[in-house]
């Protein structure tokens, strides 16, 4: 299962960040989570981290 997430958050630090991010989930027979990976702009985050500003 793929999940597409929009980010739209603002940090404590002020700074603003807008993100589109992939979750993709695996499960097993009986339906539990064996895997969960996430695909996002490691750019973006880094910045927003940093305190600046990345959409």
């Amino acid at each position: 299962m793929v999940a597409e997430i929009e980010i739209d958050a603002v940090l404590p630090s002020g700074a603003r960040m807008v993100d589109q991010n992939l979750h993709l989930w695996s499960f097993d027979e009986s339906g539990r989570v064996t895997r969960l990976r996430t695909y996002g702009d490691t750019a973006k985050l880094i910045a927003a981290h940093a305190g600046e500003s990345a959409s």
